[in-house]
């Protein structure tokens, strides 16, 4: 299924540069290991964040390993006052799409490398979005690790846990405002087993986390004029994995 997902990456692609943003992380050296292995030619990376993180030496190191041309945004040297200014607050503004927060992350990367023309127009950023949850790794040890069938409190304790984390926080009353509205979401049902509650897990990261926010981020390329793939979401390889 990876032979495939690249494949068609590849034919997609058509010889225009493919940007990896390079975290340092499994997803994104998988691609740009693959797409080496596979000899696409035109190939460039990212990395962005402090100097001194161990994943910007992890992404710096397999960028020159493999020869693949590499930049590094230092977000530690960077004044950000005048960036949450115009012309970047219709990014802020429209992004969100009425979903979840904006994505902050690579933004500034993003607008630095169209500023400084790191990278060609015709570029298509290929972030390595969504490969941990393809692999189980958003499944809870709560879910996997337990020894009779839940309820779904259970499940909905489980997101809760997971996924909003400055629970803290928050007031008890929007903490049990959030629950019963995940309530809603998951399917009723007296018992689920454990194979039940962890599609019901990651039916709703899929739906929710995952569309709405992760997916959702690669409007930071859009916003400055670049199309995106997203491989680890070829349909082929996500039937593969479900």
């Amino acid at each position: 299924s990876m032979v495939l997902t690249i494949e068609r990456l590849i034919l997609a692609a058509n010889n225009r540069p493919i940007v990896i943003p390079l975290s340092g992380g499994y997803d994104s050296r998988m691609l740009l290991t693959l797409l080496h292995k596979y000899k696409y030619k035109n190939i460039i990376s990212y990395s962005y964040g402090s100097p001194n993180s161990h994943e910007v030496k992890r992404a710096s190191d397999v960028a020159n390993t493999l020869g693949v041309p590499w930049h590094f945004i230092d977000y530690s040297s960077i004044d950000w006052k005048p960036f949450f200014q115009q012309p970047l607050n219709k990014y802020f503004l429209s992004s969100h799409a009425f979903s979840s927060l904006p994505h902050f992350g690579d933004l500034m990367a993003v607008h630095i490398i169209k500023k400084k023309l790191l990278v060609p127009d015709s570029s298509i950023f290929c972030p390595g979005h969504s490969g941990d949850m393809l692999g189980g790794s958003h499944i809870p040890e709560a879910l996997y690790n337990s020894t009779r069938s839940v309820d779904k409190s259970f499940i909905v304790d489980a997101i809760i846990r997971d996924h909003f984390s400055y629970q803290n926080d928050l007031d008890q009353d929007v903490i049990t405002s959030i629950k019963e509205e995940l309530m809603k979401q998951i399917p009723s049902k007296a018992k689920f087993s454990i194979p039940e509650s962890v599609h019901a897990f990651e039916t709703w990261d899929i739906q929710n986390r995952q569309s709405k926010y992760i997916v959702n981020s690669c409007r930071i390329y859009e916003e400055h004029g670049y199309q995106w793939y997203l491989p680890l979401w070829d349909l082929n390889l996500v039937q593969t994995c479900y």
